[in-house]
């Protein structure tokens, strides 16, 4: 009876699974070892929907396709697992996560257990080096496939009944995925070029992916084994080709998605086994690492995100690397003796299945999470939120444009303008202390990244919000007593992404147009910790020792752009620099939190150096 609801088994195919996750694997432990290894999730992509649709295909032919049988198996096959991994990465995220990154967990965690962790990073690139630090990040994968499972076996059920009277039914239903195929891709490139940073976890872009799996389990045609033989060889060689000359920069998903999961077709649609090549595939290791390839997907990236948070480093040790490959290996063998394959094979049904591996966990999981982070919170292991964090809320206008952008004095009929990026808006304490202090109401308008020029230069920024300050800078600076300016100058000189040609020149332009009608004060930049202090902070209290490698170099640019920026600035009438680095230098020496990463200061620090800064100077021009 079992047999009739399951079809043939493929050794083969778990072998492929093992080549899968392998690729994935070596992708994720160090991008440059395989740089097209992620395409690893779009082969499992493939086998999954052409061993979905060959199920459920042989079932309705039967007469004997049940939804509430189907759920009941993917409850068993998926959550068991999927549950304890976000059960057991929650435990070291509550202890080591600052606030920010903990919400953006619990987000994505929450997200993860209604079956749409996709959703949760969507509008961040998957291939940028802040998700590498995300722990949840790779359930965007599984999210696809829960959400495929619930629209394509009802529209693969409707259609079968609708067309069961037609001879030509099989190429009916070949032909519904194939269109399907066609449709996802055009609405994948149309999402690439209009919204690149979401279209890489979308499930209308990924379907194709998985309905090439499900076509060739429709497949109406017959083809020689002769024919299979060749094509799965190609197909194995083209897949491997995209694993090694495939990149980051390639455009994903699309048409360049369809290349490897064909490839990964054609070697499922060669079903003969025996064939020289296949035995790479069929020996005993390759199929019982195939038999484990969902633990080690799931369990693999939260080891190496929460590693990788730790280090601070995208590049972890390779002594590490090893105890992470031990840890990995240990957790998914185990899972998969202990609970994948255990549960999968329980009686349960749909109504016990749902309480039992879905309600409840989801419950427990729940509590813990809010209770647990409330109890670290009020422990010795909380640090202050005016530390956690590079600006207050409520300070300025970063990346996004209020009524009331104002700090200080905001009754005071003096007004400056505090302009820059992130490096301005990390000056919001210090400026709101100065601007009490000496009856100045003090606007800041900022950008991320974002150069603030506008004599004649053209800046590119994927941040739109940047325009809009330049604008502004540009349209209103004279309505000012002052214009002060704040920036991490070093990005436009070295980003790829934000490179000005001769932006020193063009900055020297815009400050002598601004101080022809308005005083001018630059400020010099802070330097360069070279790790993430507060994050540093939080491991050191947790009792853990984290030897950090700290790269001058940027720091030691920093000083020398400094230097250049205050003879510039020299040579311009109206205009003067503030240099608060022996204010920062003061305040690090008297071991100080006073930073928030490795180059913004805290709410904290900012406000520190605000109140030194007044003691001794002031900002305030003579009228």
């Amino acid at each position: 009876m079992a047999n009739q609801n399951h079809i043939k088994y493929r050794s083969d195919i778990d072998g492929f699974r093992a080549l899968a996750v392998l690729s994935v694997l070596v992708f994720h432990f160090n991008n440059s070892w395989l740089p097209g290894g992620y395409l690893g999730v779009d082969v499992f992509f493939v086998i999954s929907g052409y061993l979905i649709t060959s199920i459920i295909k042989k079932q309705l032919a039967q007469g004997r396709f049940s939804f509430k049988v189907f759920y009941t198996r993917r409850i068993k096959r998926i959550l068991p697992l999927l549950f304890l991994v976000l059960l057991v990465t929650l435990i070291p995220a509550v202890l080591i996560l600052l606030p920010e990154q903990y919400e953006n967990f619990i987000r994505s965690l929450r997200y993860a257990m209604q079956f749409r962790a996709n959703r949760a990073f969507t509008g961040s690139d998957y291939f940028d080096v802040f998700t590498e630090e995300k722990p949840l990040l790779h359930l965007w994968s599984l999210a696809i496939e829960e959400q495929f499972y619930f629209i394509w076996p009802l529209v693969l059920f409707i259609t079968f009944f609708l067309t069961k009277k037609f001879k030509n039914q099989g190429y009916i239903l070949f032909l519904l995925a194939v269109l399907g195929i066609l449709l996802s891709t055009v609405l994948a490139e149309i999402s690439i070029k209009n919204h690149p940073d979401d279209s890489y976890y979308l499930l209308q872009n990924r379907a194709a992916e998985l309905l090439v799996g499900c076509a060739l389990a429709l497949n109406p045609y017959q083809i020689k084994d002769n024919w299979k033989k060749g094509l799965g060889v190609v197909g194995t060689i083209v897949l491997v080709s995209c694993f090694i000359f495939y990149s980051a920069a390639t455009p994903m998903p699309g048409i360049f998605a369809l290349i490897p999961t064909i490839g990964a077709a054609f070697f499922i649609l060669d079903n003969n086994i025996d064939s020289p090549y296949k035995r790479l595939f069929t020996n005993p290791m390759a199929r019982m690492i195939g038999l484990w390839s969902f633990s080690l997907y799931l369990w693999h990236w939260p080891v190496l995100a929460l590693s990788r948070y730790v280090f601070q480093d995208t590049e972890l040790p390779l002594w590490w690397l090893g105890v992470s490959a031990v840890v990995i290996l240990l957790l998914s063998v185990s899972s998969y003796y202990l609970v994948e394959n255990p549960v999968r094979k329980t009686k349960l049904g749909f109504i016990s299945s749902v309480i039992l591996i879905f309600a409840i966990p989801y419950g427990a999981i729940t509590l813990i999470y809010t209770y647990a982070h409330k109890s670290v919170e009020s422990s010795e292991l909380h640090i202050d939120i005016n530390k956690t964090r590079w600006f207050a809320d409520t300070e300025g206008c970063h990346g996004k444009f209020l009524n009331d952008c104002a700090v200080g004095d905001k009754t005071a009929t003096t007004r400056y303008l505090l302009v820059g990026d992130s490096h301005a808006m990390h000056l919001s304490g210090m400026m709101d202390e100065i601007g009490k202090k000496e009856g100045i109401k003090i606007d800041i308008i900022a950008s991320p990244a974002c150069p603030m020029l506008f004599a004649g230069s053209n800046i590119r920024t994927k941040h739109p919000e940047c325009e809009f300050a330049n604008i502004y800078l540009e349209n209103n600076y004279d309505q000012y007593d002052a214009v002060l300016w704040s920036q991490y100058y070093l990005t436009p000189l070295s980003s790829k992404d934000n490179t000005i040609p001769d932006y020193l020149d063009k900055f020297r332009n815009t400050l002598e147009i601004v101080s022809n009608k308005v005083p001018v004060i630059v400020f010099s930049d802070v330097g360069d910790l070279g790790y993430h202090t507060v994050r540093y902070e939080r491991i050191k209290r947790l009792g853990l020792s984290v030897n950090i490698d700290i790269d001058e170099t940027r720091n030691r640019e920093i000083q020398k752009l400094n230097q250049a920026l205050k003879e510039m600035v020299q040579t311009l009438d109206n205009a003067s620099y503030i240099d608060i680095t022996p204010y920062v230098d003061h305040l690090l020496n008297d071991g100080q939190l006073i930073y928030y990463d490795s180059d913004h200061l805290n709410p904290y620090g900012s406000r520190e150096i605000g109140k030194l800064f007044i003691q001794d100077q002031t900002l305030k021009l003579s009228q």
